[in-house]
């Protein structure tokens, strides 16, 4: 409305989902399940802790919803107005600033995909028996799906209302349920480790 620079517009993106995450992680730190203790992971011997992964998995996708937010508010949505080629070609003609940010939107997209088939693989494989885990894994998992054809969708149809404000909010729903997920890893580890310490006491 007051044509603000793209970095505030951005910012004020950037807050509303950190204001998400802050009320997620309010709804867990006060939940019964919370109070009553979360039950214990199994020691794993793992390259990289589940915690962590469920960490950098939330961390990518959060930065892909400022790359989000900063192709939106610099108009740089039809940059790349084809879909999967970008301009014709795998990597387009950097020819713009929107045609870069552009891009870097959707590297940042497999980026983000790559990093939830790999939280989903760890936990399927070795915690599906966690429901706490698993379930919002899976969900995170499909709703990948539906944000990637969001994408695309918006892509073909030109940016239309509909498809394109789905895809925000799926984008934010990912955040939320990635977000979760991390909690909850740390909350199991941090009860198998306060555990392992009190049995050595």
């Amino acid at each position: 409305m007051f044509l603000l620079p793209a970095w505030i517009s951005t910012l004020h993106a950037c807050l509303a989902q950190t204001f998400f995450c802050t009320v997620i992680a309010l709804a867990v730190f006060t939940s019964p399940r919370f109070k009553d203790g979360f039950p214990r992971l199994k020691s794993r011997a793992e390259s990289i802790p589940l915690q962590t992964l469920c960490a950098m998995t939330t961390g990518a996708v959060y930065l892909q919803l400022i790359l989000g937010a900063l192709m939106r508010h610099t108009q740089s949505g039809l940059a790349i107005p084809d879909f999967p080629l970008a301009l014709g070609h795998l990597i387009p003609p950097f020819t713009s600033n929107k045609v870069i940010i552009h891009f870097a939107h959707r590297v940042g997209a497999l980026i983000v995909a790559a990093m939830i088939l790999w939280t989903f693989s760890r936990i399927s494989r070795l915690y599906s028996d966690q429901q706490l885990l698993f379930r919002p894994a899976l969900t995170m998992l499909v709703l990948l799906t539906v944000q990637l054809s969001l994408g695309a969708i918006t892509v073909w149809t030109a940016k239309a209302t509909l498809p394109t404000t789905a895809h925000v909010l799926i984008g934010a729903l990912v955040l939320g349920t990635s977000f979760l997920l991390t909690l909850r890893a740390y909350a199991m580890t941090a009860s198998r480790i306060s555990a392992d310490y009190r049995g050595a006491m």
